[in-house]
């Protein structure tokens, strides 16, 4: 149940991958970036608390929070399964969908 006065936050993620390492054994590691904004009326928030969560646990991977266009960006992250949690004052707290980063065929 949503409280009265408190606006919804809508949760956007891209996720850029990159290689590195040698010809041996190569790690992937990339960027995840996003936007969060009001769910109603769209508009960027500024100052959002933004959590990246690995999904099999919820546990903490980094933490983020929003420029003056709702943009926010976690830095080298590794191959994986992700959610991402988002918070901001008078807002409600929102979660994405589940999402996976940077894993390809081997």
């Amino acid at each position: 149940k949503q409280s009265i006065g408190m606006k919804q936050l809508l949760i956007f993620i891209t996720a850029i991958t990159f290689c590195s390492g040698g010809y041996a054994q190569t790690s992937t590691t990339g960027n995840i970036s996003g936007k969060v904004k009001e769910a109603e009326n769209q508009l960027a928030i500024d100052g959002a608390t933004v959590s990246l969560l690995l999904s099999k646990d919820s546990s903490l991977v980094k933490t983020a929070f929003t420029n003056g266009q709702g943009n926010y960006v976690f830095k080298n992250i590794q191959e994986g399964n992700y959610l991402i949690f988002a918070g901001a004052l008078g807002h409600s707290d929102g979660y994405s969908k589940l999402f996976t980063h940077g894993i390809r065929s081997r």
